[in-house]
């Protein structure tokens, strides 16, 4: 457990303590204390401030909770509303425009050869350009160019 993690349980026994007096302290048994504020900082991960003080904010008065009650009062912690973007209906004009190009860029070339980007990154290759490891392996790989089959 972390030097925070610790000093942050610390200070939430130190307030259930307060809170409970004694029966906080029969309440914790006799495992040891590293072990209980261990588990109690398993248990309440990922929970905010808000959502710890909430949780103190309604404790039961009955008698102190363990760390599963606890833990389910900090779930019930309201959750902040945030409020959702406006969402803008598409630019017809501009949507048929990126229609346009993305057929464009993929047009009948790749229907004729659909390993046309292969034959493309070997050309760029062998003409000098340099290329990533993986975009050379997969050339290579589509090409059949490294003895084995494109499906092997």
């Amino acid at each position: 457990m972390t030097t925070e993690a610790l000093t942050s349980i610390q200070w939430l026994f130190g307030k259930l303590g307060a809170a409970y007096g004694a029966a906080w302290d029969r309440s914790l048994g006799v495992t040891p204390i590293e072990d209980v504020q261990a588990e109690w900082n398993k248990r309440l991960l990922g929970f905010t401030a808000g959502d710890i003080r909430y949780a103190l904010d309604h404790l039961p008065s009955s008698k102190p909770p363990n760390v599963f009650e606890f833990r389910d009062l900090c779930r019930a912690s309201p959750k902040k509303q945030v409020p959702l973007l406006e969402q803008s209906p598409a630019n017809p004009q501009r949507v048929a425009e990126l229609a346009k190009q993305v057929r464009e860029s993929f047009g009948t070339e790749a229907k004729k050869d659909p390993k046309a980007w292969a034959h493309k990154l070997q050309k760029r290759h062998e003409s000098g350009e340099k290329l990533g490891a993986h975009q050379i392996r997969a050339y290579r790989e589509a090409l059949g160019l490294d003895g084995r089959q494109p499906w092997q």
